[in-house]
C-alpha cells in the first residue's frame, strides 16, 4: 500500500475579511475555496471543513512524498486568484500543513494533530505556503505553550517593562525623540527580546493588550519628563503599532484615551507602523492612519528596506518620517552597491517629503556617512541601547555631538 497524508489548510485572515465585508462574503468566499480545493483534487481524495476557515483533506495511497507537495502546490496557485466579494477582488492565501505515514495503526486523529502543527509552522514562516510535519515541530509547540501561558501571566501582574531608546538629531547631536520598546523579564530566562515572544504574542491575541500597555507607559513616562525636565518639552516618543491593533476598529478611541489619561499632547507622540501592517491590507491602513494623524499624531513607517513595502504605497501613505531598517544600516560601507542602495533610500524618502531615522547605528563611521548623506536622525548601540526609564532619565540632558564628532 502507498502512503496517507493529510493536507490541514487554514486560510490567512479570514476574521478579517469576516469583519471588514460581512458573514455573507465570508461564507461566499468558503464555498469558492472549496470548489476550488476539489478541483485539485483526485476522485479518490476526501475534503472535509472542519469548520471556520479550516479544511483537511485526506489523499490515500500516494507513491510518493512529493505528491502531497504537488498537491499543496497547486492549492497556493489556486488561492493566488482572486475572488469576488461585494462587488470587488479580494485576494486570499493559506497556510497549508502536510503530514505522511505509511503505519497502517497510526490513529487518525494523530496525523491531523501533525497536519495541524506543521501548519502552525507554515503560518511561523511568513504564511502562503505549506510546511511538511518534522519531530522538531512538537518541541516548538510546547515552547509557543509554555510562553504562551507565561506571557499571558506576565501580562496579568504588568511584569512586562518598557524600556527607551535615545533618537539622535546627526545634524547637532541633540535628542529629539526617544522610542518605546517593550521587554519581558523572564523569571527563568533572564530578559527576553520583542522577537522571543512578539511572533506568540501576535498568534494569541495578546498583541492588543501589550500595544495597549506600551502606548500608556511611554506616554506617561514622557508627560513626567516633559513636567521634570523643561527642556526637553518638544520630545517625541515613538511607539510600535502591532498589525492587529491597526485593523482593530476601536483602535483611535483606544489612543485618544491614553492621551486623554496621560495629559500627552498629540504631536508628541509618533506612531510606528511595519511595512507588512500597511501592505496586507492597504485600504485600512490608510483609514486608520488618516484618523491618526488628523489628531495631530506623527506617523512613521518602520523598518523600511526589510522586504515589504512597495513605493507605490509609500506615496500614498499619510507619514512623515521613514524608518530605514538596521540590515541597510548594517550593509553600509561593505560594498558601493550597499551604500548607494541606502544614499538611494535617503533620496528617495527626501523627494516626498519624509525626514528619515536609521535604526541600528553601531560605528562613528556609519554615522557620519549617514549624515552626509542627509538622513536626519539616528539610534542604535552608537548612542546608546534600550534601558529602563530611570536609567535614560541621565540621557535627557546628553549633548551627543561629541559621538558625532561635530566642530
Amino acid at each position: 500500500p502507498g502512503k496517507v497524508a493529510v493536507l490541514f489548510l487554514d486560510l490567512d485572515n479570514f476574521k478579517f475579511i469576516n469583519d471588514t465585508l460581512g458573514h455573507r462574503a465570508g461564507d461566499k468566499l468558503l464555498q469558492v475555496i472549496a470548489q476550488r480545493l476539489a478541483t485539485v483534487l483526485r476522485p479518490s481524495d476526501t475534503i472535509a471543513r472542519l469548520g471556520g476557515d479550516e479544511f483537511v483533506l485526506l489523499l490515500e495511497d500516494l507513491h510518493e512524498e512529493d505528491a502531497a507537495r504537488r498537491v499543496a502546490i497547486r492549492i497556493l496557485e489556486q488561492m493566488g486568484m482572486p475572488v469576488e466579494l461585494a462587488g470587488q477582488p479580494v485576494y486570499v492565501t493559506a497556510s497549508i500543513g502536510i503530514a505522511l505515514t505509511d503505519d497502517p495503526w497510526l490513529h487518525p486523529d494523530e496525523l491531523i494533530r501533525r497536519a495541524d502543527l506543521a501548519m502552525y509552522e507554515a503560518k511561523r514562516l511568513g504564511r502562503d505556503r505549506y510546511a511538511l510535519f518534522d519531530g522538531y515541530m512538537e518541541a516548538l509547540a510546547w515552547r509557543r505553550l509554555e510562553i504562551e501561558c507565561g506571557l499571558r501571566k506576565a501580562i496579568e501582574q504588568r511584569e512586562l517593562r518598557v524600556h527607551f531608546q535615545p533618537v539622535v538629531e546627526l545634524r547637532t547631536g541633540a535628542l529629539r525623540e526617544v522610542e518605546a520598546l517593550v521587554r519581558w523579564p523572564h523569571p527563568e530566562r533572564g530578559m527576553l527580546q520583542p522577537d522571543e515572544f512578539l511572533p506568540v504574542a501576535e498568534e494569541s491575541g495578546l498583541i492588543l493588550l501589550i500595544d495597549r500597555l506600551v502606548l500608556e507607559e511611554a506616554c506617561r513616562q514622557l508627560r513626567d519628563w516633559q513636567l521634570q525636565y523643561p527642556a526637553n518639552r518638544n520630545l517625541v516618543v515613538s511607539v510600535n503599532l502591532s498589525t492587529k491593533q491597526l485593523r482593530e476598529p476601536g483602535m483611535l478611541e483606544s489612543v485618544t484615551s491614553v492621551l486623554d489619561r496621560t495629559g500627552l499632547q498629540p504631536e508628541h507622540l509618533r506612531i510606528e507602523i511595519s511595512e507588512r501592517a500597511v501592505t496586507w491590507d492597504l485600504a485600512t491602513a490608510l483609514d486608520q492612519l488618516h484618523a491618526l494623524r488628523a489628531l495631530g499624531i506623527r506617523l512613521a513607517l518602520d523598518d523600511f528596506g526589510s522586504g515589504h513595502a512597495a513605493i507605490a504605497a509609500l506615496r500614498r501613505l499619510p507619514i512623515d518620517t521613514l524608518k530605514i531598517d538596521r540590515t541597510l544600516v548594517g550593509a553600509l560601507g561593505k560594498s558601493e552597491r550597499d551604500t548607494t542602495l541606502v544614499q538611494a533610500v535617503i533620496s528617495l524618502a527626501k523627494i516626498l517629503g519624509l525626514t528619515v531615522t536609521a535604526e541600528g547605528i553601531e560605528s562613528p563611521e556609519q554615522a557620519r556617512q549617514l549624515r552626509t548623506f542627509g538622513c536626519d536622525f539616528g539610534q542604535g548601540t552608537y548612542f546608546g541601547g534600550p534601558m529602563p526609564a530611570e536609567e535614560f532619565a541621565q540621557y535627557l540632558s546628553t549633548d551627543f555631538s561629541d559621538l558625532l564628532q561635530i566642530r
